[in-house]
Order: structure tokens, then sequence, then C-alpha cells
């Protein structure tokens, strides 16, 4: 039959013989290779091809000649196929494969013939078996055939290749095998590819390979194994007479390996397989009356899930849970726990645990530990580990962890000079600095003595510490930890996105965690300062001190933040610059999100802290650190300066100021300009003052405001 495809406005062809089996049908072998042809310069007009690939669609058409001529009735079904435009890539297997997984065809192995005539050496005949992942046994019969009814010597070679026929059907899970001579052949894609080239001795003993692995294959039994807590092994019956039984064989490890499971034959064809909780590989063999062993069935793979599932949860405490075993009579079960994975297991309970959790009281601060779980039957017998579970007991009770990831920063300042900011910034604080630049790595069971971890990072030429231990911090936000995190280049820190964009899916550290699910950036964007979305929050500038005059006193590579469901945007990107211009691009998108939930809470800002303004910097933090993490504060010196609150900011017309205490006469409120010009001088008769600012051209301005309490300054701007 023909079974045709369209191509690039053009028909193809795929060629397709159908040998029926017998005795189970439904399953299917395929033999095939491509018949199309190519040759460098006018491949329309003289592409010989014997070589690429006459000989494969050779090895297909003699397979089925002396199957039809020696009357040969398989007990499964064979097809024997003949692709087309597989030059083109792969077009007619790619669809035919497809059209196999779509109705659910139940190929049982593929061998495919691509390039087998040509040979440098006129004895010693090698060949070369491209194999698959997952296809071992496939590649195991082709070695036994060639060893055993040929004069070929099998070279296993690549893995997954992907230039022939067969590795479509390896892409939708079929086991495969490719077929190929062992010297490349130098008349590739040539017009000298003919036939005068080629050894036919030698391709009529690769042909003998690949009709020796279908009657292997068609007359073994076929075997199937079921994942489970214990796997179920079943195969079909062998007709042939005399025969004893069966032997089942099992591997940790594709296609090596086998270690025979039964003690004696087994006549029924099911088997019922217990062992410790893994990825087993089986296979089977037939045994005669005269106990000659037949070849190996094809191999399957079935998972040994645990007897129970357990689960080990760090936290301020270690809680084990397991699942209830599903075995009768069950007395009850035993915890064992080691501080090494796998091995050196000690048993915790002294009489069998009644229920399925268990709370580790003897547990020492943080050291991992692994924990297993065994079921006890009536009879007091044991049964095999369960998987292992893995926890760390995390006081959370040492404050605040300050994580500096950065050697330096942008418009190098020293690392000293970053370092003594944030000294400043926590002030007051019970807090720890750790260097996780210098050391280039962070432990869970050092940050989970900390119930707060302040994690900046200045420099984003550097690859982050963050990045690589996002497990680490996962564990920690997952026993209900705050984290409050800064950065420039904010995605590239947390999952190092490249990219000017990015949407972020589940499973990422981003989506899942940070509770964002895009960002955007652009490289010719200036940042000048942060807008709060809500009063709670209180605007933020850069300081001009740290930046260029050059620049206006702008930074770059701050992104733009999108937050996800279940947190909230807090801050809103500023810039000098028009939102029509390429500088202001983001002009008024996020640049901050938290998200305060009741299993952790994380403040995140894609703009480093070290470039604002200290003083609003240090009001940021201690809203953040005392309000939404709930931290205390140490003793912290009586100072005669505050920050005032401006709003809205910025403005247009009018501003509105809160005064640190009730107005009095003596209160005196001064504008100034950025140059510092004293602009407006005015008194405040109440706790609010407002100013009329629609005569100030637009910039920047401060406010100083002065009384019998002290000094207070602020910062607005006029749009």
């Amino acid at each position: 039959m023909l079974d045709s495809l369209q191509y690039d406005t053009t028909w193809q062809y795929n060629v397709i013989a159908t040998l029926q089996g017998n005795a189970n049908s439904e399953n299917v072998y395929v033999v095939c290779g491509h018949y199309d042809s190519y040759a460098a310069g006018s491949p329309i007009v003289i592409a010989p091809g014997a070589d690429d690939n006459a000989s494969g669609t050779v090895s297909t058409f003699e397979i089925a000649r002396v199957f039809k001529k020696k009357n040969y009735i398989p007990r499964s079904t064979i097809k024997f196929i003949a692709f087309g435009a597989e030059e083109a890539g792969l077009i007619g297997s790619k669809d035919y494969a497809k059209k196999a997984l779509d109705s659910a065809m139940n190929i049982l192995m593929v061998v495919n013939s691509d390039m087998i005539s040509y040979s440098s050496t006129p004895s010693n005949w090698k060949m070369n078996l491209q194999s698959y992942n997952g296809s071992e046994w496939v590649t195991n019969l082709a070695k036994h055939i060639c060893l055993n009814y040929t004069s070929i010597s099998p070279v296993v070679a690549g893995n997954s290749l992907t230039g022939s026929d067969s590795y479509s059907f390896w892409q939708k899970g079929y086991p495969s095998i490719f077929l190929q001579e062992y010297d490349f052949c130098p008349y590739y894609h040539k017009t000298s590819d003919t036939l005068p080239n080629y050894n036919m001795d030698y391709c009529a003993e690769v042909i003998k390979v690949a009709c020796g692995m279908l009657m292997q294959a068609d007359q073994s039994i076929h075997l199937q194994a079921m994942s489970g807590r214990k796997v179920n092994v079943s195969w079909d019956k062998n007709p042939k007479p005399k025969l004893k039984g069966y032997n089942l064989y099992r591997s940790t490890t594709a296609g090596q390996n086998y270690v025979k499971i039964n003690a004696s034959e087994i006549t029924d064809t099911t088997y019922i397989d217990v062992a410790p909780a893994g990825i087993y590989y089986y296979v089977a063999t037939t045994v005669d009356s005269l106990m000659n062993e037949s070849y190996y069935s094809n191999e399957d793979s079935a998972t040994m899930l645990p007897v129970v599932y357990l689960t080990a949860s760090s936290g301020k405490e270690i809680n084990v849970k397991w699942e209830k075993s599903e075995e009768a009579k069950i007395k009850g079960y035993n915890l064992y726990r080691s501080a090494t994975s796998g091995l050196g297991y000690v048993k915790l309970n002294s009489s069998e645990i009644t229920d399925t959790a268990y709370i580790d009281n003897t547990a020492a601060t943080g050291v991992y530990y692994y924990y297993v779980a065994t079921v006890i039957d009536s009879s007091s017998n044991e049964s095999f580990y369960s998987n292992e579970g893995r926890a760390v007991l995390l006081p959370m009770n040492s404050g605040i962890l300050i994580v500096d990831d950065s050697d330096g920063g942008l418009l190098n300042p020293t690392d000293t000079q970053v370092d003594d900011f944030y000294k400043q910034l926590f002030s007051g604080y019970s807090y720890t600095e750790y260097d996780a630049n210098s050391a280039g790595t962070i432990d869970l069971s050092a940050i989970g003595n900390y119930s707060t971890i302040f994690w900046h990072v200045e420099n984003y030429q550097t690859s982050s510490v963050f990045y690589g231990h996002k497990a680490e911090l996962k564990e920690y936000l997952n026993c209900g930890g705050n984290l409050f995190i800064t950065s420039d280049l904010f995605s590239k820190t947390i999952e190092h996105n490249l990219g000017i964009s990015n949407t972020f899916k589940k499973g990422s550290f981003m989506k899942d965690y940070l509770k964002i699910n895009q960002i955007y950036r652009r490289t010719d964007s200036e940042f000048y300062g942060a807008i709060p979305y809500s009063t709670s929050y209180s605007a933020i500038y850069i300081d001009t001190l740290k930046t260029p005059a050059t620049n206006l006193h702008h930074i770059t590579n701050v992104e733009a933040l999108f937050a996800d469901t279940g947190a909230t945007p807090i801050y809103k990107y500023y810039t000098l610059y028009d939102s029509t211009t390429a500088a202001g691009t983001l002009k008024w998108r996020s640049v901050g999100v938290e998200y305060i939930g009741t299993d952790y809470k994380v403040v995140s800002l894609s703009f480093p802290l070290y470039y604002m303004n200290f003083d609003e910097a240090k009001i940021l933090v201690d809203y953040v650190i005392q309000n939404k993490f709930g931290e205390p504060t140490g003793i912290v010196e009586k100072s005669n300066f505050s920050q005032l609150r401006i709003y809205p900011n910025p403005a247009n017309d009018k501003i509105t100021i809160e005064l640190p205490e009730a107005g009095s006469r003596k209160t005196e409120v001064v504008v100034y300009n950025l140059n510092g010009k004293e602009i407006k001088k005015l008194r405040a008769m109440s706790h609010e003052l407002r100013v009329d600012i629609s005569d100030l051209p637009s910039g920047i301005y401060f406010v100083k405001v002065m009384n019998e309490n002290g000094v207070s300054v602020g910062k607005f701007v006029k749009e």
C-alpha cells in the first residue's frame, strides 16, 4: 500500500507491505529503510544513491521476499516499509510514527537499515549498531544475531542518533535500532554513489542481521512489567512443545547485568516481584525439557514503589510522616535515621509505631538527616525500606542574616563601602553578615538559624550565589522564613535569565516563591527612583553622590516585575525622562513586589538599595523588617532627625506634607530646588500642610521642617 503525505506542496509516499501475524497480530515489528536519494550538484538530474539508500531499501525488500518464499508465518505482524523524503528531514518516517502513536499501534521493535553496503576491507567485517537510550535490549539482540549467525563483528556506536528514520520512532517511545556500515562511505551524497563501489557479500550479511532480529524477536515470548509496590511481570505463553518453564531476570541497569530471580523454572506466565524501591529492568527466557534456554525476550522496565511513601519536613521541629500501609495484619512501623544518605540507618523507636507520623526530638540543630520507614506485620516480619526523606532542624531564632552576594557593584564601589552601607541600614537590629560571593556557597543549616534573610546583589556582571542555591532557599521559605532581596538585573540573579523579557512558569523559583510571573527590561531605560503604590511605603530616590551627573544620576539594568496572583506590587519605576523616550520606557511599571503569606513572606526589589538615598532606604528597611516581617528592634539611639512623608509624589499642582509632630507657630517649612536654592518658606499650623507647587518648573525639590522637636527632611518630584 501507499501511505501518502504532503510535504512542501508536493505529495510524498511511504511504501508499506504487511505480513499479518497468526497469534499476536496486534503486536507489530517494523523493518525499514528510505528509498529517496540525494547528490550534491543537480540531485534532480542524477542521484544514484546505491548505498544511501538503495542498500537499506533492498534489505527491507529482500527480507520480505525470503519470508514469502519460505512461507514464514510470524506470530506477530511485520510491516516492511520504504520511507520517502528522508533526505528532506525524516519527513516520511516522522509522519508514519506519529500516525502509529495516534492510532495506539503496538510497535515492539523498529529495525532500520541505512547505508549498509560499503566496506573498506574484503574480510574482518564490522558493522555499527547505532543505539538508542531505552532500547538497549534491541542493541543486545542485534549483537547476539551478529555473533551467532553472521560473520560480522558488531560495534555499538552512537546514542540516539538523529540522522535516520529510526529516530522518528524512538522519539515516539518505540524500541529502535539503526544498522549502518562501519566504514563510512566516501561516495556519500555524490554522483559516484553507484553499485560498482560496494560489496554485495557484506551487504547480504547485514541483511541477515536484520532478518535474524525479526525472527528471534517474533519467536521469543513478549514480556510486560507493571509498576507498583510489587511489580507484576507477565509474558505470553510459548507454544513450543516440551516446554519445562520460564526463567525471569532482573537488573537495575538497562540492557545488562541481568540476575535470575526465580529458584526453579516458573510454570505460570506471571510473576510478582518484591524488591527495594527503585527502577528495574526485566527479561524472560524459555527452558525446554532438555534444559536448553532460549535467548532473552524483549526488555521492559517498571518502578518498584516504596512500601509506604515517606516525607520529612524541615523547620523548628522535624516532622516525619508516611502513608498508611495497604498490607493486612499490620503490627506497626519502624523509623530509621542516618546522617548519611542511603546507609548507616539507626532505628529511632523502641517499639513499633502505630501512628503514621513522628516528631524527631533528638535531632541536632543544622544537621541534615535522612529518614526511612519499614512495615512490621503481625508475625514481626519487616519490609524493605520506604523511600528516603531528608530534613534539618532549623531554629530560625537568631535575628537577621545579611547575605552579600556581590563584589563591589555597579560604578565600582569597593566591597567594603557596600558592606558598610548595609551595616548602617541594619543598625539597631540583631544581625549577622555572610559574604556569599567570597564563600561561593550558602547552606540551609546556616541560613536556617535566622528568621529573616536580607539578600543584596549589586554587581550584575557576576553569577549570583542565589541562583545556585534556590533549593536551600525553597526549603527555608517552606519552613516559614522571611526573605528581602534587592538586585539589579533581577531575573538573572534569580533564574539566570539573559533576555530582556521572560514569562516564568510553574516550577520556577520566580513564580512559585517570589510570586513574579513576568519581567521586562530595556538596556537603554534609565532609573532614578521608586514611587510607592500605597501610602504604607515611602518614595525612595537615587543617591546623587554615588551616581554620575553625566547621566543625570540615573542607573540602568532595573527590570519591571509583574506580580502573580497572591502578590502585591509595591513600587513603580521612576525616571526623569519622559515615558515616550527610550530612556523612559519603563516609567510607572512595577519594580517591587511583596508576598506576605501565612506560609512565608518575601519582598523583592529589582533595584539595588546601595545606590539609593540612605535615609529613604533606612525608612524602607525599617518598615519591611518591623511591619511586614515582625522582627524586633534592638536598642536604637534617639535621634532628632526624621523623614517626611510627602504625597502625591510625583505631583503636578499640590502636595501634602505630613508633619512629624502637631504643628505650632514655631514650625518652619522650607522648599529648596536641586541646587539648594530656597524656593518657598512657609509656616505650619496643623498636622498637615498643603502646598501649591503649580508655579514651580518640573524637577526634584527638597523640603525641610524645623521646630522644637528637631529637623525633618523629604523630597518630592514636580512633573
